[in-house]
């Protein structure tokens, strides 16, 4: 990293040289170096005029076009202003010799021109003196040309090298860019000798290096091409060939400073190796450029395909015009061709680092974004950004100011001007800093809208989710506080599934206990019932809707039924794209009757901006969704925003589907079907459906004793072919178990899928949230295990509950101790304890998971106090001795035959005695 580092510095720090001395010399100097109205090559050892520009910048005729030089003049000596005779021999001596000559000087050039063909006739000619530049609009191509182009490039190149040096992708942009740089050429025939041999061997390595650093950078990045994972080799090949052209290169500028002949003998040399450098030169511009389109049309996400679109089209504008221009100027050759047109075919070139600053700061490429923010925010604080914003000040008071004053008071001086200015910069530096605080929050929201921290978010929200389960109103609107100050959309707007006309009044309380007694089949769409709209003022504008037509999708609907068919499956965000022919939301086209069910759809989506649907879906049903506007940063949705919007949008179905269900139900049947009540939503909150696993088989069921209870089992799919057993139970009996029930279910499954192997942290965090939800007189015993579908593997937590029973036959656990033998039945079992305490009584509580390796044949069976506490009218319990025997007697059966014949032989030994503990069975058997 460090050497990357000081690699940056040095070539920068020599570029940014070379330009300042080469502007310097070019529009401040006193040398006309660039103004005579000719360009030289070496040819036959002598260096001999090109080309002959016909107008100057001012339109008038150049020197070399009123002395007469013509192209194939050789040029023998120049005669300075003093007269002073330079003979040349090499291109030092043509710089030093252009030194001497000065803006206004008579100066003169001895030229051989050919008079028939072999005899050569030597001649003095006499040269106008250069007027000196003076500003105006004639200078801005030039500038723009000599001074902007290259200050980008290298500015870009410092940029991303400075911020991220030991990323590979950054360091290769970053030389890239400042061997961009040299495409515009440097005179360093004015600089001192020793330096200028330097400086010029360096550009001139860069300048050879250029096509091989686009191949290379578009091979890597964002990702390795097609073309590099097929040929791999091939960045190696050309990068010994790059290795090997600098040697040519560099013994070039040697021999130029040193002799015409020398240089001429070396270009003689390398005439039949002249296609061994320009053919492989193409191959090494296509590949790049093959690269980075074929890394635009394979991009996967919508992000990477508008950077790489941007990027490409970016380079287009760069490379496509010059690329013409050495074409034309190989067939036609360029003398005659207008200066201006030449400039913007040149200044074209910056589109390149423009589109790729612009990528990097605009779509986080190497992390840059964030960097930036963080250096923005600490510089708007610090002081010596202040004396930098001062220093400006002043330069921009004395600029402006001083000229004004100077007319206004002939007499006053410079002297005094300067004090004033300095007084004046000292009263408009004082608010600077109270500006600089208002300023930075604002930047921030303007630029800077994609961070949040996703924890603290779930965190947050599942506490307002237990707080305001009876308040539903006010949880829409703090759902929709919590996603628009997070995620910055201009539109936040919550869809809930009900009737389009609620039944004895429109206000949104009735409209949810309305939805939420109908239930899902009675519900005929789905209405817009909170909107969260920003200004552009950046005030934050939010009201709950009444229903009305304009702001409702029928059941039936084209979204309605692609939203209820992915959800089915497995939910996900759902990104729309109108205008994308092919996105899905494509077929909402615009149609010419405005009575189009489906260009009503779009008008709709289209009047809340939406970019991003989240479904709100429980088990077997959506509930609604959340619409989200384009963020205010214009960037798309990412990945860790999609996966924590599905996490909220579970949270808030379950504590619709769930809490407001029982609380409104019961407020109408009161307490007499309060139990008949909760036992059906019970019902759905237990899996509806088992997730197929290749490896295992596996089945689970809960018997409440007082209709609902407090028992809790579930399966969990995480995806990669993992699966989530959990089995718990809570303390108490009854509704106030059955609602803590709830709780711990949305906890898992909003925090699982977030917590990948860490089953221990998983564990903790539930721990801790639900102390925090509870009084602290309540808690579960509970077990969790994370099942790999691939490698048989079970990591799992037992957090205070009845170890679980892992049964495998005898001799296959190598004899372990561990397991306790079973006469007679061929099966020994092991106990599954590892882990910590109950959850939800202490908030600190430290967890232990273990993984234990299965193998096929093997029997886990997962239970409650209510199975091995059951008892028989004499008060005998049945016992975990029995219950081991009765399952290792069966094991040989599938999991529903082995959960069948517990549960059955527990109903026989309890007969007619009245159980009061729930039964919750998970029995899984691996194949």
């Amino acid at each position: 990293m460090k050497i990357r580092f000081w690699i940056l510095v040095l070539i920068a720090s020599a570029m940014l040289l070379s330009r300042i001395v080469t502007n310097y010399q070019t529009f401040l100097g006193p040398s006309i170096s660039g103004a005579e109205g000719y360009r030289t090559a070496v040819r036959d050892g002598f260096l001999t005029i090109d080309s002959v520009r016909e107008k100057t910048l001012l339109a008038g005729q150049t020197p070399a076009w009123r002395a007469g030089l013509k192209a194939g003049d050789r040029i023998l000596a120049v005669y300075d202003g003093l007269g002073q005779e330079h003979r040349l021999l090499s291109l030092s001596d043509y710089g030093d010799a252009m030194k001497a000559v000065h803006y206004e000087n008579q100066w003169a050039l001895l030229i051989s021109r050919e008079a028939e063909k072999g005899r050569w006739q030597e001649s003095r000619v006499e040269m106008p003196p250069v007027p000196r530049l003076k500003a105006g609009r004639h200078l801005l191509l030039p500038v723009g040309v000599a001074v902007v182009l290259p200050l980008v490039t290298i500015l870009t190149a410092c940029f991303i090298g400075f911020t991220r040096p030991n990323d590979d992708n950054a360091f290769l942009a970053s030389l890239l860019f400042l061997s961009f740089s040299t495409l515009v050429g440097v005179d360093y025939g004015l600089f001192p000798s020793g330096w200028r041999e330097i400086a010029e061997a360096l550009h001139a390595v860069l300048n050879s290096a250029i096509l091989y650093l686009f191949m290379r950078f578009f091979l890597l990045f964002p990702s390795p091409s097609w073309l590099d994972r097929k040929m791999p080799w091939i960045k190696t090949v050309f990068l010994w060939f790059m290795i090997a052209a600098q040697g040519p290169t560099v013994f070039a500028v040697y021999a130029a400073s040193t002799s015409f002949a020398t240089l001429q003998r070396m270009q003689d040399a390398l005439i039949p190796f002249k296609l061994f450098f320009v053919i492989p030169a193409g191959v090494m511009l296509l590949v790049g450029v093959a690269s980075l389109v074929l890394n635009t049309l394979g991009a996967q996400t919508k992000d990477d395909k508008r950077k790489m679109r941007i990027l490409l089209a970016g380079t287009a504008i760069a490379v496509l015009p010059v690329t013409a221009l050495v074409i034309y100027d190989a067939l036609v050759g360029v003398r005659d061709m207008a200066h201006w047109l030449l400039a913007i075919v040149v200044m074209c070139l910056a589109f390149f680092p423009l589109s790729f600053a612009y990528v990097v700061v605009k779509h986080r490429v190497f992390g840059i974004r964030v960097i930036l923010r963080r250096g923005l925010q600490y510089a708007l604080v610090s002081r010596g950004f202040l004396v930098v914003e001062a220093a400006l000040l002043f330069l921009l008071v004395f600029l402006g100011l001083g000229p004004v004053l100077l007319k206004l008071l002939p007499d006053a001086g410079r002297g005094t001007v300067a004090l004033s200015t300095v007084a004046l910069t000292l009263a408009l530096i004082t608010g600077l800093r109270e500006v600089n605080r208002r300023v930075t929050p604002k930047i921030d929201r303007r630029f800077f809208r994609d961070a949040y921290n996703s924890q603290q978010i779930l965190t947050d929200l599942g506490r307002a989710v237990r707080r305001l389960a009876a308040q539903p109103q006010e949880l829409l609107q703090t759902v929709a506080d919590q996603v628009g100050d997070s995620l910055h959309p201009d539109r936040v707007a919550i869809f809930l599934r009900g009737p389009s006309q609620p039944a004895g009044s429109a206000g949104a309380d009735r409209f949810i206990e309305s939805l939420v007694a109908r239930g899902a089949r009675a519900c005929d769409g789905y209405a817009c019932r909170w909107h969260r709209r920003r200004s552009a003022e950046e005030a934050v504008e939010q009201e709950a809707i009444a229903v009305q037509e304009t702001e409702f999708f029928r059941g039936d609907s084209f979204v309605a039924r692609y939203l209820e068919k992915s959800a089915s499956t497995e939910p996900d965000a759902v990104d729309v794209y109108l205008d994308d022919p092919k996105s899905w939301a494509h077929a909402l086209v615009r149609y010419d009757s405005t009575l189009d069910a489906r260009y009503q759809e779009r008008q709709l989506l289209e009047r809340l901006n939406t970019r991003l649907i989240v479904p709100l879906s429980t088990s077997d049903r959506v509930l609604g969704f959340i619409s989200l506007g384009e963020k205010l940063s214009e960037e798309p949705y990412t990945r860790e925003d999609k996966d924590l919007l599905l996490t909220v949008g579970q949270q808030v179905a379950i504590a619709l589907d769930y809490s407001q269900l029982i609380r409104q139900v019961a407020e109408q049947e009161k307490l007499k079907r309060e139990v008949e009540i909760a036992k059906e939503v019970q019902a759905h909150l237990f899996p509806q459906s088992m997730p197929p696993m290749n490896t295992l088989d596996y089945t689970g069921i809960c018997r409440a004793a007082r209709g609902v209870g407090g028992d809790y089992y579930d399966f969990i799919p995480l995806g990669h072919d993992r699966l989530g057993l959990a089995l718990g139970d809570i303390s108490g009996k009854g509704i106030s178990a059955s609602l803590l029930m709830a709780t711990l279910q949305a906890l898992l499954r909003s925090h699982a899928p977030l917590r990948g192997d860490s089953v221990d942290t998983l564990i903790a965090i539930v721990n801790r949230l639900m102390y925090g939800s509870t009084d602290g007189s309540k808690y579960a015993t509970f077990f969790y295990g994370l099942y790999d579908d691939v490698r048989r593997t079970l990591t799992y937590v037992n957090a205070g509950h009845n170890p679980p029973m892992l049964f495998r036959a005898v001799g296959r656990a190598g004899g372990d101790a561990q397991h306790e033998l079973q006469p007679a039945t061929g099966f020994q079992f092991i106990r599954l304890g590892t882990g910590g305490m109950v959850v939800g009584l202490f908030p600190d509580a430290g967890y232990q998971q273990e993984t234990v390796q299965l193998l096929p044949g093997d029997v886990l069976v997962v239970f409650t106090d209510g199975i091995a506490e059951a008892m028989d009218a004499a008060g005998d319990e049945f016992g975990e001795e029995r219950l081991a025997g009765l399952i290792a007697m069966h094991a040989q059966g599938s999991p529903v035959e082995i959960r069948d014949r517990i549960l059955g032989e527990v109903e026989r030994f309890a007969g007619e005695a009245p159980q009061y503990d729930d039964q919750t069975l998970v029995v899984a058997k691996v194949r």
